[in-house]
This record gives structure tokens, sequence and C-alpha cells, in this order.
């Protein structure tokens, strides 16, 4: 690991987007946990620059962006919002560049990563979204990863069921 430069503290998640979405091109964007009650997305730039955007609500703990429409707009980054441990119920957000987080659908609980594949992977076709999971409330503290059916809004699946 060879570290590049300080950002700050209270980072949870970090994505990386090529395309210019009024920050200018080939930006990290982070959030940052300013404190119990807000959030921050920041953009981090390859020199180190690091710039608060637009406070969110708390509790987001995972980004990721696609350039691609997955049936909310191109260009947004995607995010999971986790409620506080008693609850530890998961909602996946999207954000836009703009400012503008959209809550999309309920995940259930225990949701930690997000990530987006362009290529077909074999569960369901292109560009999806992939996420971790792991099952605190239940006996055996499993992890599985899951994929995000966007098109029926269905319960995350985990990828062994495939479509």
């Amino acid at each position: 690991m060879v570290p590049l430069f300080g950002v700050g503290t209270n980072f949870d998640a970090l994505a990386y987007a090529a395309p210019d979405l009024g920050y200018g091109p080939d930006l990290f964007y982070a959030i940052s946990n300013v404190n119990n009650d807000i959030s921050v997305l920041c953009t981090i730039s390859p020199s180190g620059a690091v710039v608060s955007r637009f406070p969110l609500r708390s509790g987001f703990n995972a980004l990721t962006f696609a350039a691609p429409d997955l049936g909310y707009g191109s260009n947004l980054f995607y995010a999971i919002l986790t409620e506080p441990p008693t609850s530890g119920n998961s909602t996946l957000y999207t954000i836009s560049a703009s400012g503008t987080a959209t809550a999309r659908f309920n995940l259930g609980t225990g949701f930690v990563a997000l990530a987006f594949a362009a290529p077909d992977l074999g569960y369901g076709g292109p560009n999806l979204l992939y996420a971790i999971a792991t099952d605190f409330f239940g006996t055996d503290a499993s992890t599985f990863l899951h994929y995000l059916d966007r098109r029926h809004r269905h319960p995350p699946r985990a990828v062994s069921e495939r479509s």
C-alpha cells in the first residue's frame, strides 16, 4: 500500500467517476460523516484537493457510480443508507451530482458495500449493481454477495440464485 495524500477523517465510502459531472473529469467522490446528523459528498482530485460539495443525511456506508442509465437516469451515484444498528435496515439511494438524494427501494438488513458492473456477469444482464450483506440478526453472521434487481424491485438475491 502506498499512501498518496491525506484527505481528512471520517470517510466511509469512495467511488470514481471519469465523466465531468459538473466538478471536472476524473474525480474520486467520497462520503464524509461530519457528525451523527450529517454526511457530506466530497470530491477528491488526483492532485489531492478535497472539496465538500453538498450535505446528505447521515448513515450512508457505501457508494458507487454508474454512467449508464440503470432505470433512474445516467451519470448517477448509487449509495446504501443504513439506519442505526437497532434496526439495521438498508435502503438504496440515487445521488445526483447536483445534490438530490432519492430513496429507491428497501434492501433489507446488513448491507455494507456496493459496486456497479457494466459487463454481463451471468446474473441477469449487463449494468447491474452488486452489494454485500451480512446477516447480523441471524445465528451464523454469514456474508453474501447479492445482485440488486432494479427491474422488479424484488429483494436482493444472492448471486447463487441466477435468473
